[in-house]
């Protein structure tokens, strides 16, 4: 199989898996860190479509209950690059909160 097909089909799959996925694009030219990509079912868990929430800051996610705590934990581990396993409050898109188990795995790249 040619790579090409193989990220063809990767791309199809992260598409469609049942848990969301959001990427953040923490370059320098992103700050605050910005959503770079979210699969279909963060759209649905979210009530965002792709194409209003590319660019937004996580914190657009974020429920009005979202503790200090948990946003100091979240800002630390972009800073140290440390995964992170958190349970976050967040929003949909109408404003309907829900708890999300969120892991944070940081993907560097030169």
């Amino acid at each position: 199989m040619l790579e090409s097909d193989e990220l063809l089909l990767l791309r199809a799959g992260v598409a469609r898996l049942n848990d969301g996925l959001i990427i953040l694009d923490r370059s320098p030219d992103a700050q605050p860190p910005c959503i770079s990509y979210v699969n279909e079912a963060a759209e649905r868990l979210t009530g965002w479509s792709r194409d209003l929430i590319i660019g937004q800051p996580l914190s657009a996610l974020e429920g009005g209950g979202t503790s200090e705590e948990a946003k100091r934990r979240l800002a630390l581990a972009y800073v140290t690059e440390d995964p992170l396993r958190i349970e976050l409050l967040l929003s949909t898109r109408s404003g309907r909160e829900f708890w999300a188990d969120l892991d944070l795995m940081p993907i560097t790249d030169a």
